[in-house]
């Protein structure tokens, strides 16, 4: 009988790798390096040139770009903005990917169909995988990542993580999809896997945080639910995904309110939610706009439980009292993992971790866990893999890839505390078994 899953220990375990002495061993190493090359460089100015050899013909299987198609190492292409205004970020989770690989071993699966877990075995003892990072600035745009893309399919990449914007995925599935290749995306745009059926996205989706938040509501006999979101692309993601989750869950949408950034008028915004006599109000709405809109909504005298999205999982998330109390559906901040992740991080490069770094990591220890565990059966990154219904446990609790190719997440719920800190009210599913997804 398959045992019950959490976020793994192992996790926790990984990222307490003593870090720094790994780095010293990598320093000695490339020192020891530097002298040899020198030493070799002075005989090599006293001696005859050498006649430049003929490379030897490869042998055995090829892809169609003319590479070995077993070159004994994994080669992961990670294409982030390392330029422009998201370079912090593209920065932040390039560290990140790095750790995965000091982090990552032999992966083991679980039998009984749980998700696979990724055990603490470092990276250089034997049987382990030899791992090459191959980055390169995605840029913000289109045309840096599809040049990004092409430039890491020429120096041998297995599978391409990144981009992050969804304007440059197509480039860059387009460049996948001529040299055979899946791309794990950061981008939360599901519209970009419609016609690039090498495109999984990897990122946390605001509609799954919103059915994940009705769901919990609904449950708890709030039936009747107001929805506040920004009039941009993202606030149509939200009013839509609300709405089908509330056809889901036998919830109804009383009344939908789009706002402007200018916020010009909140007070017609509060005067139709008041009217419409909701239970719960959905806001998806941060920083300036939150600041704004949660006094005013608190000021009516309304009983109706608030709600929040996924850009609510934020340490920098307002303080305000009128948020206390409020419930909104995210990873799990407090398990192990993640915890050890954030604190790992913070001890290697002297900051906070973003949101996003967890990705990053997460991603990597994917790509190293599918080419260790399946070399040789069938290819490692071909959407049958990538889409194994058991699943995978990392960071950011169970998570799997859906045949629509969008990642599915296993999410807690929290309440937000007087002090600004949450609390766990509904933990998050330790398996895919009977959840609904």
């Amino acid at each position: 009988m398959p045992r019950p899953m959490s976020v793994p220990a192992s996790f926790a375990d990984a990222t307490m790798t003593p870090r720094t002495r790994v780095i010293k061993r990598l320093a000695r190493v490339t020192i020891l390096g530097l002298a040899a090359a020198a030493l070799s460089a002075c005989a090599v100015g006293n001696a005859r040139r050498p006649v430049a050899e003929t490379p030897a013909p490869i042998s055995g299987p090829v892809d169609r770009l003319g590479r070995p198609l077993d070159d004994g190492t994994l080669q992961v292409g990670l294409l982030l903005p390392l330029s422009g205004s998201s370079a912090e970020t593209g920065r932040a989770m390039q560290r990140a990917a790095e750790m995965a690989v000091f982090d990552a071993g032999v992966p083991n699966v679980q039998p009984g169909g749980d998700p696979m877990e990724f055990p603490d075995i470092p990276v250089f003892d034997a049987g382990g995988p030899n791992v090459q990072l191959i980055t390169r600035d995605a840029g913000e745009a289109g045309p840096s990542a599809g040049t990004a893309a092409s430039q890491v399919i020429a120096e041998g990449a297995d599978i391409i993580l990144g981009p992050l914007f969804s304007p440059s995925i197509p480039a860059v599935a387009a460049a996948a999809s001529q040299a055979g290749l899946n791309v794990i995306s950061f981008s939360t745009d599901t519209s970009r896997t419609v016609g690039n059926s090498n495109v999984f996205l990897f990122s946390f989706l605001p509609e799954q945080h919103v059915r994940r938040i009705i769901e919990y509501a609904s449950s708890r006999g709030l039936k009747r639910i107001a929805v506040v979101a920004p009039a941009t692309a993202y606030g149509n993601v939200i009013t839509s995904a609300a709405q089908s989750a509330a056809g889901q869950f036998g919830a109804q949408i009383v009344t939908t309110q789009m706002f402007d950034q200018s916020m010009s008028n909140p007070q017609d915004i509060v005067s139709a939610i008041r009217a419409s006599q909701p239970d719960a109000i959905l806001v998806a709405a941060i920083n300036q706009s939150l600041n704004v809109l949660a006094p005013a909504i608190s000021s009516t005298g309304l009983t109706a439980q608030m709600l929040g999205t996924g850009q609510w999982d934020d340490p920098n998330r307002s303080a305000q009292a009128s948020l206390v109390g409020s419930w909104y559906a995210a990873p799990d901040p407090f398990a192990s993992a993640r915890q050890t992740f954030d604190q790992s991080y913070l001890a290697s490069f002297g900051s906070r971790p973003p949101r996003l770094a967890t990705l990053a990591y997460d991603a990597t220890r994917l790509a190293i866990a599918l080419a260790t565990q399946r070399g040789g059966v069938g290819s490692p990154f071909s959407a049958a893999s990538l889409e194994d219904a058991s699943g995978f446990s990392g960071i950011d609790g169970i998570f799997r890839f859906g045949p629509d190719r969008l990642v599915q997440r296993g999410l807690a719920v929290m309440e937000i505390q007087a002090d600004g800190s949450v609390r766990v009210i509904d933990p998050a599913a330790s398996s895919f078994s009977g959840a609904i997804f």
